[in-house]
């Protein structure tokens, strides 16, 4: 047979009214807001700060924000409501803003496939082919334009032998 473990619970109304003292390390949850407290031992109810925000039991089986946290409404706490600009971006005070700065960036018409893009001139918005990944495992091309991908690297590194202190 299971063992089972029971939380102390209660509506946030009648928890508060009895005003427990709840000991040290002992969890209670508001079955109607979903808030828990933990006791200390010697602290009242309603002098415990609540553990955490909590979700309703029952909002968990609802398709509302909090389960599928559609960011169009602010009920999930996640981020502002959307305000459906495509210009716009969350800024680091929490507010949607507008970027600035003077326009898209400008890609090269084609890129060169294992190519990672540069910027082009002092312009700041402008994308141009850039340095080439490689996937040469001798590191053969001996190149200053192309970067070894993890596996080249190690390719390369499985293959060395060192002989005297010195790698070959």
């Amino acid at each position: 047979m299971a063992n089972v473990i029971q939380i102390k619970r209660g509506t946030a109304a009648a928890i508060t009214s009895a005003n427990p003292t709840l000991a040290a390390g002992e969890p209670c949850i508001e079955t109607d807001t979903g808030k828990v407290k933990v006791g200390d031992g010697s602290t009242a109810w309603t002098s415990l700060r609540y553990l955490v925000e909590g979700v309703k039991i029952d909002d968990l089986t609802a398709g509302d924000d909090n389960t599928d946290l559609n960011a169009s409404t602010s009920k999930h706490g996640l981020l502002p409501k959307l305000d459906n600009n495509a210009a716009h971006f969350l800024n680091g005070q929490g507010s949607w803003a507008t970027p600035t700065g003077g326009g898209d960036v400008i890609g090269p018409a084609s890129n060169t496939d294992g190519y990672i893009p540069q910027w082009n001139g002092a312009d700041s918005k402008t994308l141009k082919n850039g340095v080439e990944l490689s996937t040469d495992g001798t590191l053969g091309d001996n190149s200053d334009t192309a970067i070894p991908t993890e596996k080249a690297v190690k390719t390369y590194a499985a293959a060395c032998t060192i002989d005297g202190g010195i790698v070959t």
